[in-house]
Parts: structure tokens; sequence; C-alpha cells
């Protein structure tokens, strides 16, 4: 074959696979392109009421939140240990309305709640007994410190003063952290004895075993609390109130009302 005709075939060769290229990405363009516009229509949201759906939508939580805390509040109990003389207690154990309180002293709410429960003793006396458990929150810097340091003011007699002193410094809004020493000396504690049951955390075991309890109760947040079995989680104020997601909820003194008009009709 002479080097002309080469030369032609060679440039027919191209010609047509540039034809063919060009017919490839043809088809391959429309393919695309009526994917993209597919799924862009597809995508589109339906027109609406924008203003109404954000409404639906804050109803839908609020409902979704409201049935959580119910589902919580009356959940049985796994296996909920009842007071006994191995708990630091305010009342007379026999009271037929029985309060155990997990909580730690190093939350926003520890305070506050202390009030409603003192309007809870104050109101209802020998009717009411109220135990104290631990359940230090790992967000809380202080918590097990603070456990700690009430269960070794317990040894000697002290835990509810000494819890009161924490919750005083803590509803005083002082900067820093609490003094125990200090503290175990102005209630007339052996402050030798106190720093050694600190320094050795003599009780970290009786604090890890509250902690498990809590866990096998499924309790996630300070305080909650056990009112005759009757799961309460948050700060439960003593009149009723309208909590954070706008529910109505019986206080303290309501609740405990109607447990006592029960126990007289049983």
């Amino acid at each position: 074959m002479s080097e002309e005709k080469k030369i032609v075939n060679l440039n027919l060769i191209f010609i047509f696979s540039v034809i063919f290229l060009l017919i490839i990405i043809g088809i391959l363009f429309c393919y695309f392109n009526a994917s993209l516009t597919g799924k862009v229509k597809k995508d589109k949201p339906a027109p609406a009421n924008v203003s109404q759906s954000l409404n639906d939508q804050a109803e839908q939580m609020k409902k979704a939140n409201e049935n959580a805390i119910n589902d919580a509040m009356q959940q049985a109990p796994g296996s909920l240990r009842k007071i006994s003389q191995d708990d630091y207690i305010q009342g007379d154990i026999n009271a037929p309305v029985q309060l155990i309180v997990y909580d730690d002293m190093d939350n926003e709410f520890s305070v506050d709640y202390d009030k409603y429960l003192k309007e809870v003793r104050e109101n209802f006396s020998d009717k009411v007994v109220i135990a104290y458990r631990h359940f230090p929150m790992r967000s809380h810097a202080n918590a097990l410190s603070d456990a700690l340091a009430v269960e070794c003011a317990g040894e000697q007699g002290s835990f509810l003063e000494m819890r009161g002193a924490i919750l005083a410094n803590k509803d005083s809004g002082a900067i820093g952290g609490f003094d125990f020493l200090k503290s175990a000396e102005e209630l007339g504690l052996d402050s030798e004895k106190f720093k050694n049951c600190l320094d050795e955390e003599k009780y970290i075991d009786i604090i890890q075993a509250n902690i498990d309890e809590a866990d096998l109760l499924n309790v996630i947040g300070v305080p909650t609390t056990f009112l005759n079995e009757r799961i309460l989680p948050g700060a439960y104020q003593f009149e009723d109130f309208t909590d954070s997601a706008n529910i109505q909820r019986q206080g303290l003194k309501s609740i405990i009302e109607e447990e006592l008009a029960s126990e007289l009709k049983n």
C-alpha cells in the first residue's frame, strides 16, 4: 500500500473515532442531565405553610417529651431497696410515705430541691420519711468529693449536718471548692479522723453501691426520687407546677396527699 493511501486511511479512522466519541459524550450528557433534573424534582418539597409546619413539629416534640416523662414515671422499679437503718434518714422509718432521694450536691437543682423537701418535712412531719442516697454525676466536678465528705461526717453522726453545710455554701454563691475540714471543725467533729477518712476515700464502695443500684433503677439524672416506689425524675416542687416542657405536674404536696388518702382506703 502506498504512503498516500496509508495517510488517507489513518485520517478516516481518526475522523470516525472523533465522531464516535462525540456521540458517546452526547448520550452521557443527556443521561446525567435527565438524572439530575429528576432528582431535583423528587427532592423539591411540596408547597406548604412553613409556619404551620414548624408549629406541628414543635407540638410533636412536646408530645414525645411528655410521653417519655410519663413512661419514666410509670415504669416499675427493678429492685428498689427499702429504707433501712443503713440509710441516713429524716423522719420515722415506718412512715406511710417513703421518699428515697438519689442525688449529688454539685448540681444546680439540689439547693432548691432541698428546700422543697424541707417543706415536705414541715407539712407532713411523721407521715413521711426521707432517705438520702448517692448518685454523683461525672459531669459534676465536686459531686464525688461531696459524697465522700458527707459519708465521713456521717461516721461521726453528722451526715445531714455536713450535707446542709455543703448546700448552704452552694446557695450562697461562693466560688471555689468547699472547705470540708473547716466545716468538720465547725460541726465539732474529730478533724484528724475526718481527714483520714477523706484521704483514704473510706466510703467509696458504699457510694459505688448506691450508683449501681440507681443504674438498675434507670436513674439517669439528679435529683431522682422514689416516692413509695413511684419514680419522680427531676426537682419536683412542693406545690403543683409547670415543667420545662410546659406540662402541668403535681407537686410533692399533691402526690403525698394522694398516697396518704390511698393508705386510708386500704
